[in-house]
């Protein structure tokens, strides 16, 4: 008959031997690693189990736009894995209790974790110069003496997400790029302007109701005011339709035919008034979003892939992530994940303890296969 105390000595030795296998060991620090993710006084088992990283503020050299990044190393010698994470517009500061912990965690399991932060997007601005922020970064990190150049990937979230999926593609670096995670993200950017405009997304039984986020509406259609060439123009749009203040007739009149095609746009609502006055706009006031736009650039995706989105996203529709799944190349290996845990890309809210336990296997099961991507690297392709 087992006794309690050799019940827990075979526990051990299971757990001991699980983690001797590269699939088993990232098993187990994806387990460990999992309550990082959550907000508030969860209990951390690394920090018990792992010395404490070291951390370091860099500005990225080579960046044309100013970007820092706090490098939080792991301890001890040797050359591991590296993850740069960026968050989206307006983040959380990257000294934010919720950001450090998650860092904190990621480089307690062994793979350097680089938190960017970029002046644009703190303040509210998408800018496609940050793609070159990012390469910068990502070939510095190459340079470093513990990082392992083989096994440099992206953790994005939401529009931090997209910009690193475009900066994965980049010729500069695509071919070295080991994996991306990107979180709550779209395949096209005009696809997100046309469900905020209309507050529905498609679906295979047709179009939904969608309600978007004031954050999501308003950085779309500033996005798309300020692709205009008149300052008068963008200045007069974004106190109508961001700030909530009405035009005067004569206001109106003043604008530019391109500035009124792109009033009438922003006041659709239909879903064929859109197209159709999206199709009448000129390419250099869609080009702005287009840039913006992971289709048109995942077929040069090398990196292994891996995609999250939460059903219930008012900040980004998850259709636009089931389309940028569909669209990934082989050569990405892609994974797609949604779940029903987050609130936007912060976990809990579940009442349901089946559902929270099914969604916690998932996500689980999704974290452990990065990890194992971040640990085999381009070593593996």
């Amino acid at each position: 008959m087992l006794t309690r105390s050799r019940l827990v000595a075979l526990l051990i030795v299971a757990i001991a031997a699980l983690a001797l296998s590269p699939p088993g060991r990232s098993a187990v620090m994806a387990a460990l690693l999992l309550p990082h993710f959550f907000p508030g006084s969860v209990p951390r088992p690394l920090r018990f189990l792992t010395p404490t990283p070291s951390v370091e503020t860099i500005d990225v050299p080579g960046a044309p736009g100013r970007m820092v990044a706090d490098v939080y190393r792991p301890a001890g010698t040797g050359l591991h894995p590296a993850m740069v994470l960026l968050l989206g517009v307006n983040p959380l500061p990257r000294d934010h209790e919720q950001v450090t912990t998650l860092a904190e965690g990621i480089a307690r399991s062994g793979i350097v974790a680089v938190v960017a932060e970029s002046d644009a997007l703190l303040a509210g601005e998408i800018r496609t110069e940050e793609v070159d922020n990012l390469v910068a970064l990502f070939q510095y990190l190459e340079r470093q003496p513990t990082v392992d150049p083989q096994r440099i990937g992206f953790a994005g979230f939401c529009i931090g997400g997209v910009l690193e999926l475009l900066a994965a593609s980049d010729p500069r670096i695509a071919d070295r790029v080991a994996y991306v995670n990107a979180f709550s993200v779209y395949a096209d950017a005009l696809d997100v302007l046309r469900a905020v405009l209309t507050r529905s997304m498609p679906t295979p039984a047709g179009r939904t109701s969608w309600m978007p986020s004031d954050l999501t509406r308003e950085v779309f259609l500033d996005q798309a005011i300020g692709s205009l060439t008149s300052q008068r123009d963008g200045a007069l749009l974004r106190r109508e339709l961001v700030e909530g203040t009405s035009l005067t007739g004569q206001e109106i009149e003043s604008l530019s035919p391109v500035g009124a095609q792109l009033r009438d746009l922003l006041l659709a609502k239909d879903i064929e008034r859109v197209d159709t006055l999206i199709a009448a706009l000129p390419d250099e006031v869609t080009a702005s979003l287009r840039r913006l736009s992971p289709a048109l650039v995942v077929p040069r995706l090398r990196a292994t892939t891996f995609l999250m989105h939460d059903l219930n996203d008012t900040y980004l529709p998850v259709s636009g992530a089931r389309q940028l799944a569909a669209l990934l190349p082989p050569a990405a290996t892609p994974r797609y994940t949604e779940f029903r845990l987050f609130a936007h890309v912060v976990p809990g809210g579940i009442d349901d303890p089946l559902l929270f336990v099914g969604e916690m296997v998932k996500l689980l099961g999704h974290i452990q296969a990065v990890m194992q991507a971040a640990q085999a690297g381009r070593h593996s392709s």
